[in-house]
């Protein structure tokens, strides 16, 4: 006789033997959906908020526009993108595109594409060469192979808090030389509520992370009339720009040794900081932290240096690339020539600033940062900081230097300024050493 234990246990798998059914169907279903899309995988480094919400749109738009593509994204951030692309690329894990401002080192692999062919024979999505702006498709070109389309064009400068300034009786013209800017600083460090602690500094650095304490003093450089990897050739400029930091350093926060950018932009929007170092994607990054301060900034060229005759301004793009091993080529072109289209590109543009494209008027980018930017008149705001960066540019912008071994000297630029700050080394010696460990390291490239 059957139990009733019995007949309990085979309704129970019963039940389940109906659950495990229904689950793979429903796996059937799915794979079946997914049965001839081309999966595109897509590295962005793009990690503020803002960007973050522009990359879901994106991805949106692409699986839009091509029904039979399913888009991965990888997040990477810019300080860490070349070693972990690099890392992936000998392991074989080779995406398809990447969004790339510092692109020599991949090139001279052999790790991405060269795109000029495909700008012959395939355009797509009102994508050509004469659509960009001269000098950014140049940037992107390298012994005459174009590696990347621009989506955006980058200059840097310094960021004035003008509410600050104007507190303290200044306003940012009258930050026209390093010894001006100096001066500034000092009036701006201030024990604002009289508790006996300083609770706003003149400037912010983020000397944390390699990539960002390079590029700061790199655009010390610039204005100083000479490029940071030409240390050998330029030993009183290089000193220079290391006296200057010097002189900063006690109107920095504190924490400055290990700031990253990101608490750079914290410190300037919350307004622990009134100056900081960066480049025309500000707005993006402060809007999120603080809206109210964009309509309180100006962008003004980074104040010339004593060997320089004018404030030098460098510019970059972003751009998109492909990979040479990428398994999906033609989609992938397809994706990329979305992404940089008046419609995508121009988007990007609206908070990053500067267009890539002749097509993308400032009238077509001030309107889509006034949906971006809704808050504290921040559209205005950043309206004006676009116009800023625009005209320090067309007076005094001058391409950045492709570096090949940037990365390597960024880390020892990074370390060397790091122990001056905590006063372990003496200018003399931080100069002597960065400029062996650049030397190296070009000699190993050669």
């Amino acid at each position: 006789m059957k139990t009733l234990s019995f007949h309990l246990g085979r309704c129970w798998n019963m039940k389940w033997f109906k659950v495990a059914f229904i689950v793979l169907l429903l796996m059937v279903f799915a794979t079946t959906l997914l049965l001839g899309k081309e999966v595109v995988r897509i590295v962005f480094p793009g990690t503020s908020e803002t960007e973050v919400q522009f990359s879901k749109e994106l991805i949106a738009g692409i699986e839009q526009k091509y029904p039979n593509v399913k888009t991965e994204i990888l997040y990477i951030g810019w300080g860490d993108l070349e070693k972990k692309l690099i890392t992936m690329i000998m392991a074989g894990n080779v995406p398809d595109l990447v969004m790339q401002q510092d692109y020599l080192t991949l090139a001279k692999m052999g790790a991405l594409e060269p795109l000029n062919s495909y700008l012959e024979k395939k355009p797509k999505n009102t994508v050509s060469k004469g659509v960009f702006i001269n000098s950014l498709i140049e940037f992107s070109t390298y012994d005459g192979k174009i590696y990347t389309l621009p989506t955006v064009g980058i200059s840097y400068g310094l960021l004035v808090r003008t509410d600050l300034l104007e507190e303290a009786g200044y306003q940012p013209s009258d930050i026209k030389t390093w010894d001006d800017l100096v001066k500034v600083a000092k009036e701006l460090t201030v024990d604002k509520d009289g508790d006996g602690t300083i609770d706003q500094y003149g400037i912010a650095y983020a000397a944390g992370a390699h990539r960002h304490a390079w590029r700061q003093a790199y655009i010390m450089g610039y204005s100083n009339n000479f490029s940071l990897d030409e240390a050998a050739q330029n030993k009183d400029k290089f000193i220079e720009v290391l006296e200057l930091i010097k002189k900063l350093q006690p109107y920095m926060p504190t924490g400055t040794i290990t700031m990253t950018l990101k608490e750079a932009f914290q410190s300037y929007a919350m307004g622990k900081a009134a100056m900081m170092i960066t480049g025309s994607f500000f707005t993006g990054n402060v809007y999120p932290i603080n809206p109210e301060v964009i309509a309180k900034t100006r962008a003004i060229p980074f104040p010339k240096g004593p060997s320089a005759e004018n404030p030098w301004v460098p510019v970059a793009n972003a751009g998109w690339a492909m990979f040479s091993k990428s398994k999906n080529k033609d989609i992938a072109w397809d994706v990329l020539t979305l992404i940089v289209s008046k419609e995508w590109g121009g988007l990007y543009s609206s908070f990053i600033n500067i267009p890539a494209r002749k097509d993308v008027s400032a009238e077509y980018v001030g309107s889509l940062a006034a949906e971006m930017y809704p808050l504290a008149n921040a559209a205005k705001g950043n309206e004006r900081i676009i116009d800023d960066f625009v005209e320090m540019t067309s007076l005094y912008g001058k391409p950045m230097k492709t570096i090949p071994g940037r990365v390597e000297m960024e880390n020892v630029f990074t370390n060397y300024l790091s122990q001056l700050l905590e006063d372990k080394i003496d200018i003399e010696t931080a100069y002597e050493l960065i400029t062996n460990g650049i030397e190296e390291i070009k000699a190993e490239l050669e």
